[in-house]
């Protein structure tokens, strides 16, 4: 390896999260880097707020997109589950987790929802309305950290609780 850059992207919004990179659904060997885009929510104030964000699969060598993801706009001060008693300041998205079957892992702390993430048609977009293509699981609190994968289970902690899925 010689260290020289490949390739920089610049981005629509901030990156507050580390990115992920291994094998995504449908591109066969091709590695990709992901990552959530979007300004964190603040504490949880008595003001009304619109917070979006993003999620962005580009490919590892080129840097060229591959897919994004946007959730529904979250529309209070703070992320889900954040409370003045019990205040939870997440970066907008954890890190993402890669499958082993390509599936994207990844908690939008804003809505504090984990979705799990795939281009199944190959237009360039996981869409909401696409079950194929986005299922998700509403904790009803921010995230701190990426999801975890062991054999069959899927583990996500955010502020307030801890969920553990299995496929078996």
């Amino acid at each position: 390896a010689t260290g020289q850059q490949m390739w920089q992207k610049d981005t629509p919004d901030m990156i507050h999260n580390a990115p992920a990179v291994g094998k995504l659904h449908g591109l066969g060997s091709k590695l990709a880097v992901v990552v959530g885009l979007g300004k964190p929510t603040g504490p949880p104030l008595p003001l009304p707020a619109n917070t979006d964000g993003k999620v962005l699969a580009v490919d590892a060598s080129t840097g060229q997109t591959l897919w994004t993801f946007a959730p529904p706009t979250w529309k209070q001060s703070g992320c889900a589950g954040s409370t003045l008693d019990r205040v939870c300041l997440p970066d907008l998205w954890s890190g993402a987790t890669i499958g082993g079957d390509g599936t994207v892992y990844i908690n939008w702390s804003a809505g504090g929802v984990t979705y799990a993430l795939r281009d199944a048609n190959g237009d360039g977009v996981c869409s909401l309305n696409d079950p194929n293509e986005v299922s998700s699981y509403d904790l009803r609190s921010g995230a701190t950290g990426p999801p975890a994968i062991a054999s069959h289970m899927l583990v996500v902690a955010s502020c307030n609780r801890m969920a553990v899925f299995t496929d078996e």
